[in-house]
Parts: C-alpha cells; structure tokens; sequence
C-alpha cells in the first residue's frame, strides 16, 4: 500500500513536471517571436524611449479587437489571449 502511494505521488509530480517543461518551452518560443517582431518594428540600438515611440507609433495602425464576451466571471480573465496571440491577429 505504502509503495502504491509512492508510485501515485511520483506519477503525478511527474505529470506535474513535464507540463512546466511544456510551458517554459511556450514562453521562450513565445519571447523570441516577440523579440523578432520587436526589431523589425524598431531598432535594438535605439534608447528605450525612442523604441517605445515606434512601439507606440505600430500599435496605433492596429484596429483595437477586445473581446472579453467569452468569459463568464473575471476569475476566467487569464484566459485571454497572450501577447503573442495578441500580435499575431494584428499583423
């Protein structure tokens, strides 16, 4: 009984831990989209507030797309798109 309670908390920690593996794998694929799109919006030379300027100045083009009708309570508000999905419906 004591070995099957090992073998159950094993499986799930297991479980546990390849689904973080998954995300961390997303969010660095995630990061690296977003840093290319980021320099091909602006330079990676510039100073920061010249970058957020082009930032700024590429996002006001974009036709704003909220949509927050699919949640039901606003515990449900992570959700949301990520700013990958984000940006790649405005491109």
């Amino acid at each position: 009984m004591r070995r099957a309670v090992w073998v159950g908390l094993g499986v799930v920690f297991g479980g546990l831990a390849m689904f973080q593996v998954a995300v961390w794998r997303d969010l660095v694929h995630d990061q690296k989209y977003l840093a290319h799109l980021m320099d091909t919006i602006t330079r990676p030379t510039l100073p920061p507030s010249a970058q957020t300027v082009a930032l700024i100045a590429y996002l006001r083009d974009k036709p704003p797309q909220t949509n927050r009708s699919y949640f039901l309570a606003p515990q449900f508000a992570f959700l949301r798109a990520t700013a990958r999905q984000a940006t790649q419906v405005l491109r």
